[in-house]
């Protein structure tokens, strides 16, 4: 009888050993998952603060370009016709101006090979906020009119009847401000015109319309 209640109590205390163990396991488990669950939060909450600053570095830089566009507009001066501004990929596409051809001065004596007559004020200011590969400018008109755009460097680049009696110029752009002239042929008159920006190849400048 004794030996049983030895044997009893030995049962006991191995079945109690054993509860022990596994409750220390599942509090084990559950601290490891309370950490895991910190680690995680921790870890979205560094993203989240990385993403907020790559935002707040991409805004300070677009306002930095704009910033810069705008000081360089405002160095150009004044136009006929108001200011373009455009970057690289912009939708949509063609972008389209319009105004008014004609002035007084010959174009061909600030450069030898642009014609027709033109104001001393630029019709247009363009402001390319990013450089672009290969911009093509253009000008659809009832009349004849002509292109002449002057860099940012003060040299010139003209065109006549690229399209037809329609203008176009195609180049790589720099950033900077231009300044676009849009000329009327024969001197005396004027004519309405739709200037365009477009880097399409696609886009023509009878498409422009006006």
């Amino acid at each position: 009888m004794k030996k049983s209640l030895v044997g009893l109590a030995l049962l006991l205390g191995l079945g109690c050993g054993g509860g022990n163990e596994q409750e220390a396991q599942q509090q084990a488990e559950a601290l490891g998952a309370q950490l895991q669950a910190q680690l995680n939060m921790a870890a979205e909450q560094a993203g989240e603060q990385a993403q907020q600053a790559a935002a707040a570095q991409a805004a300070a830089q677009a306002a930095a370009a704009q910033a810069g566009a705008a000081a360089g507009a405002a160095a150009a001066g004044a136009s006929n016709f108001g200011t373009v501004q455009l970057a690289a990929g912009f939708v949509p596409d063609p972008h389209t101006a319009s105004g008014t051809s004609g002035g007084s001065i010959d174009a061909s004596t600030w450069q030898a090979g642009c014609n027709g007559f033109v104001t001393q004020q630029p019709d247009h200011l363009f402001v390319a906020s990013t450089a672009f590969a290969n911009l093509r400018v253009m000008a659809h008109s009832q009349g004849d009119v002509t292109l002449v755009v002057q860099k940012p460097d003060g040299t010139y680049v003209c065109n006549d009847d690229g399209e037809g009696t329609d203008p176009i110029v195609e180049a790589a752009f720099p950033a900077g401000t231009y300044k676009v002239w849009i000329g009327s042929y024969q001197a005396g008159t004027n004519s309405p015109y739709t200037l365009g920006f477009t880097e399409l190849a696609s886009v023509t400048a009878a498409s422009l319309g006006g």
